[in-house]
């Protein structure tokens, strides 16, 4: 765990999937345990097969050969990695290296964050209920994303995270699992009591939103402001239901 941390150890639940789900019997037992792990724990680890171990191991060796930026714009916390947030899409599905430095937040009844609506950026991240997640050889990490969270109406919330700084550099792969920039993402009727809100996200307006919110000063901000870029997303070739 990263110097100076406040965490507990987590103990993640570890899945191994089948090469091809067919809605057999055990399939679904297994979909339901992991929907109880995400409930649970905020995450959980999926194994990697030995192909998937292989490109893991070329793309991490591969990752160590580009030149090392120090550069920073001066804003960070002094010993923080990448503070507490949410991200935008369905999932995340991540691998680290031995050296570690993921936390997570696990569900909690008293906390509810919407970061479509308000932004979950440092979302306590100094509190002590964050729980590390201890590297684990060959095994992805996966975890929930706002989309996810409104589809099934915080039945899955969105999982806070963050990065510490250890005393190694640490290389890590997120793979980033998102709607269609046209999709118009509706909530899943069953989980409203079958009367779902009007309300329904575009994700091309809400990624826009969370880049220009999380951005304010990069050139895309302002060019998008300028130049009124933002009326295009009504466009009716730009979103599909």
């Amino acid at each position: 765990m990263p110097p100076n941390s406040v965490a507990r150890v987590g103990q993640l639940k570890t899945f191994t999937l089948p090469e091809k789900a067919t809605g057999s019997a055990r399939d679904i037992e297994m979909g339901k345990a992991m929907i109880n792990a995400w409930r649970e724990d905020g995450i959980l680890q999926v194994s990697m097969n030995p192909k998937q171990q292989d490109l893991f191991d070329k793309a991490s060796a591969a990752s160590k050969r580009f030149p090392q930026n120090t550069k920073t714009n001066g804003r960070g916390k002094e010993g923080r990695g990448i503070g507490s947030h949410t991200d935008y899409g369905l999932l995340v599905i991540a691998g680290q290296d031995e050296v570690g430095g993921l936390f997570i937040r696990p569900p909690a009844a008293d906390e509810k964050l919407e970061n479509w609506k308000k932004s979950a950026a440092g979302f306590r991240e100094d509190d002590e209920r964050w729980v590390y997640v201890p590297p684990v050889p060959g095994v992805f990490t996966v975890f929930p994303g706002d989309i996810m969270q409104f589809m099934t109406n915080s039945y899955l919330p969105s999982t806070p995270h963050k990065v510490g700084l250890n005393t190694r550099e640490r290389f890590a792969f997120a793979y980033f699992h998102e709607p269609s920039f046209q999709a118009v993402i509706s909530p899943v009727a069953k989980l409203y009591d079958g009367q779902p809100p009007d309300e329904t996200i575009h994700y091309g307006t809400h990624f826009t939103n969370m880049f220009m919110r999380n951005h304010p000063d990069r050139v895309t901000t302002q060019r998008i402001l300028s130049e009124d870029r933002l009326k295009l997303l009504d466009l009716p070739e730009l979103r599909t239901q």
